[in-house]
């Protein structure tokens, strides 16, 4: 791999199993290098993390899967080196062990020790994540004087890459896939935190108190017949929503309407852009299966976005870019807290949530367009099976 044109890919592509290496492994070395490369003043700030000395940036090299002969015989590859000169002229080489599911070993860091120790400024360093691997890597005493050793945890890396001001390249994604896994230090827990799960953990039944009170003391015309037919409606808790399922006996055409606590299984942003928040929600959904079949639906669908738009709130369709549930052929969000703001009572802050519930409704089914689209969705799949929402 040319170092001088860094390609994570072709590092990737080239790359060959080995002993005490596994591909998770692999893989964020070869991401870590790809970064070092790309950001010369990430470059040069690594070393001297490693070294406590500065390097002159121009004479730095990274290489990965360098091959050395040991004295038995055997040869063995470090996951990283790293050569180049000090400010002042002098050279520096540095080899790193990198571990993320495989255990320390003292042996292979003595080996390292074996193939650097005549180099000028010879630096050996470990990173692990398990904190039992490092405990054990912090004690270690490379076997001749002169060996400079340093043992880090991949949270101590993240922290670095973190600091770092220039995002370019792709350090960005590496800092958001050590954090997704367990690579990065988080905040402790604190009593603040605590406090707070516990007064939140009777929420959801308040939701589910608030849906209640919308099906029962609320009159709901503008749902059309087909899905009023199976009446009782049902109120659930399921896929990150409390809500009223207005729902047909295929389902295909169901409209719910409730609160998006958990946009996961939905694949849909939250209105204000925020990544924890609560929405109102209006859902029509249909089974993929039917295919092309949802095209007239679709067709009514855009023609109102622009209405259930000037209502209040987000409207995604099927197709749309951020809307990536492949059953959600319409829905519209708003912010929970943008409909009932500073109301001070639960019977206010229900009636303004109906208002705006009903007023997407009106926008939808006016005219009776929308109604009639749904109800091909029955005529041409009779019993549409629900595999998911």
């Amino acid at each position: 791999m040319d170092a001088a044109s860094p390609n994570v890919f072709l590092s990737l592509y080239e790359w060959r199993p080995r002993d005490r290496m596994t591909p998770a492994e692999n893989f964020l070395t070869e991401a870590l290098v790809y970064v070092l490369r790309t950001n010369v003043e990430l470059r040069v700030a690594w070393v001297k993390l490693l070294t406590d000395r500065d390097p002159d940036p121009a004479t730095i090299k990274i290489v990965t899967r360098a091959s050395y002969d040991v004295v038995d015989g055997a040869t063995i590859y470090p996951d990283i080196d790293i050569c180049g000169r000090f400010l002042d002229k002098t050279e520096f080489t540095i080899i790193i062990e990198n571990k993320w599911n495989s255990p320390y070993s003292k042996d292979q860091l003595d080996k390292y020790c074996l193939i650097i120790k005549d180099n000028i400024n010879p630096f050996v360093v470990f990173i692990c994540a398990a904190f039992n691997d490092y405990n054990q890597a912090r004690t270690y005493v490379p076997p001749k004087a002169g060996i400079g050793f340093k043992a880090l945890r991949w949270e101590d890396v993240y922290a670095f890459l973190n600091s770092a001001e220039s995002r370019n390249g792709l350090l960005g994604e590496l800092i958001e896939f050590m954090d997704r896994h367990a690579l990065s230090a988080r905040p402790p827990i604190t009593a603040l935190m605590i406090q707070a799960y516990l007064e939140s953990r009777n929420f959801l039944s308040r939701l589910q108190r608030l849906a209640e009170k919308l099906l029962m003391e609320h009159e709901w015309e503008n749902i059309p017949e087909r899905n009023r037919a199976s009446a009782p409606y049902r109120i659930r808790d399921v896929y990150g929503r409390v809500a009223i399922e207005f729902a047909p006996e295929d389902w295909n055409g169901a409209i719910t309407i409730g609160f998006l606590y958990n946009n996961g299984d939905h694949g849909v942003p939250f209105a204000d852009g925020t990544a924890n928040s609560i929405d109102i929600m209006l859902r029509i959904e249909a089974d993929p299966a039917l295919g092309d079949r949802r095209t007239e639906v679709l067709k009514v669908l855009a023609a109102r976005r622009g209405g259930v738009a000037s209502a209040g709130g987000v409207v995604r369709l099927l197709g749309d870019r951020e809307n990536k549930n492949r059953h959600t052929l319409f829905i519209v969000q708003r912010s929970l807290l943008d409909v009932i703001g500073e109301m001070t009572t639960e019977r206010e802050q229900a009636q303004a949530i109906y208002n705006q519930a009903n007023a997407w409704l009106e926008a939808l089914f006016n005219d009776g367009q929308l109604a009639a689209a749904l109800e091909t969705l029955r005529r041409c799949l009779p019993k549409a099976s629900r595999s998911m929402p």
